[in-house]
């Protein structure tokens, strides 16, 4: 039976090859892993010089980029020891498309939110609407949108969603349109109470005093009202919030110390027809009294 010494000095030559292999894979892997370490400073710089979000240069450079370097600095310290790489990268190939099948709904959401990075119909702190809902912009991530809502809601949009939709960014530093909504009878002095509300409107505390405020006649409505529209701009949309309500209240206020009575919405045109059935029904009753 053969010692240890001559089992080393049979296979010595195999030996040598297997630790010369290892030695390569782990100087292949250590390569690579110090490529990774002296470029993300550098291509993080790049990215930021173009004008590359914050978040997506992070993804880009330390989850992408590593990934990648992972990847080929592994198949490569496997090439080393022997293994046959392209069979390993079919398999990988047909795993990869079937776990593409599976998840296309996340995938799709990525492709999405590079698409957004991108393009960049929003930033964060941007107030838009999407999809029914309105609020301000807090986080925006490879999967989803983050907004948080007028009503305090915080929701989670699939950027999917984002993409396929119809977006309306408010900027947050934008001065943004405010309509608010009156009823004068059609007796009263209508241009007296445009001027009434304009006036109210001048003392809105977040008002934008680059644009005009306008009023005028919006509806000639058939229950014997006059609407009145009121136009001003609130000086960034988070400010637009509630402004149409209190023009509401502080314009009733006004008209109301002006003289102005509440209106009351009557349907003049119902009115003849009630009168004809009755007049009917009076006729009816009399000629069944004068047949006794």
């Amino acid at each position: 039976m053969k010692n240890f010494t001559d089992f080393l000095y049979d296979y010595s030559d195999t030996l040598y090859v297997i630790a010369f292999d290892t030695i390569v894979a782990v100087l292949v892997a250590i390569g690579f892993y110090l490529l990774y370490r002296f470029t993300r400073t550098p291509l993080l710089h790049l990215l930021h010089s173009w004008e590359v979000d914050d978040y997506l240069s992070n993804v880009l450079v330390n989850s992408v980029y590593k990934s990648v370097l992972v990847v080929v600095g592994f198949i490569s310290a496997l090439s080393q020891l022997g293994v046959n790489v392209l069979a390993a990268l079919t398999g990988f190939g047909v795993v990869g498309i079937a776990i593409g099948f599976a998840a296309k709904d996340t995938l799709g959401n990525i492709i999405s939110g590079f698409m957004i990075f991108w393009d960049k119909p929003f930033l964060v702190g941007d107030w838009i609407e999407v999809d029914d809902h309105y609020g301000q912009v807090q986080g925006i991530t490879l999967r989803s949108t983050r907004i948080h809502t007028s009503d305090n809601y915080h929701i989670v949009v699939p950027n999917q969603t984002i993409i396929n939709s119809v977006v309306i960014n408010h900027h947050h530093a934008r001065p943004v349109r405010v309509f608010a909504y009156f009823d004068v009878p059609y007796d009263a002095d209508v241009d007296k109470a445009m001027m009434i509300l304009k006036r109210v409107a001048k003392d809105f505390p977040e008002l934008d005093e680059s644009h005009d405020i306008g009023a005028g006649v919006a509806e000639l409505k058939d229950n014997g009202l006059v609407n009145v529209a009121v136009l001003f701009w609130a000086n960034s949309a988070k400010n637009a919030i509630g402004a149409d309500g209190w023009m509401r209240q502080h314009g009733r206020d006004a008209l109301l110390e002006a003289g102005y009575t509440v209106p009351v919405a009557v349907r003049l045109t119902d009115a003849p027809k009630k009168a004809t059935v009755r007049k009917t029904r009076v006729k009816k009753t009399e000629s069944k009294d004068a047949a006794k």
